[in-house]
């Protein structure tokens, strides 16, 4: 098992939900799925869809609830 030194906490959508449907519209990607999602057509931006999210996409549509952070020293992560 790999060992990592850094977790944070995310919320992402119910898969399915609008919300989930949305981002991953806008992202171009479906986390859940694994798979492509057209852009919606979004007139009068300065850059395309595509390329706005295109650092993004790859982590998925999610919202930080806290930040990377370290395990406190003498502790260890133990999943349920």
């Amino acid at each position: 098992m790999d060992t990592f030194s850094r977790y944070a906490l995310y919320y992402a959508p119910p898969v399915g939900s609008d919300l989930a449907d949305f981002g991953a519209a806008w992202l171009g990607w479906d986390a859940a799925t694994a798979k492509p999602v057209p852009h919606p057509n979004v007139p009068d931006l300065p850059r395309p869809v595509s390329m706005i999210t295109e650092t993004p996409r790859k982590y998925g549509f999610h919202g930080t609830l806290n930040q990377p952070f370290r395990v406190a020293e003498g502790r260890q992560y133990s999943a349920p």
